[in-house]
């Protein structure tokens, strides 16, 4: 898999210039998450979705005005 970081905090000097992205370093990286043992840019997404979620359920619980 190619990280979906490498391309972040570009410096402007680079700009324009075509990067490709570099391979993922798994458990070498401060983004790898070892329960998952996947990226957490990956899991973000996923995370929030669940999030959002819960949110949904407990709004819709709350009493309403008529």
């Amino acid at each position: 898999m190619k990280c979906p970081l490498s391309n972040f905090g570009l410096h402007p000097s680079t700009v324009g210039e075509i990067l490709s992205p570099a391979d993922c370093l798994k458990e070498e990286c401060a983004w790898w998450v070892k329960a998952s043992e996947s990226c957490a840019m990956e899991a973000i997404p996923r995370i929030i979705g669940y999030v959002g979620g819960t949110i949904k359920e407990l709004k819709d619980k709350m009493p309403h005005e008529e």
